[in-house]
């Protein structure tokens, strides 16, 4: 095989692969999500309201196969998980 046939090989599979990460990481945040949310004890009403809301979203957009929405959501909702954890504001 020549290097172009090679290169062609890896973007190819790069291509195919995109999709399975997506779907992974989406649903690993979400979990993580879920027991993080099991967990607080001390977090404000508001930020745990703002997790909730955010968990409910990217569910429903992992529903519909909508990863990128899925991953957006659930990765808010780790961030003011951990803004909460060190004290900060959430959606800051």
């Amino acid at each position: 095989m020549n290097r172009t046939s090679i290169a062609a090989l890896f973007i190819a599979s790069a291509f195919i692969a995109a999709p399975a990460f997506s779907a992974d990481l989406c649903s690993a945040n979400l979990q993580k999500v879920k027991d993080d949310l099991a967990t607080m004890t001390t977090t404000p009403t508001a930020s745990k309201k703002d997790i909730q809301t955010l968990q409910e979203s990217a569910t429903t957009a992992q529903a519909k196969g909508d990863d990128k929405t899925c991953i957006a959501d659930s990765t808010q909702a780790l961030k003011i998980v951990d803004d909460s954890k060190k004290g900060g504001a959430a959606g800051s």
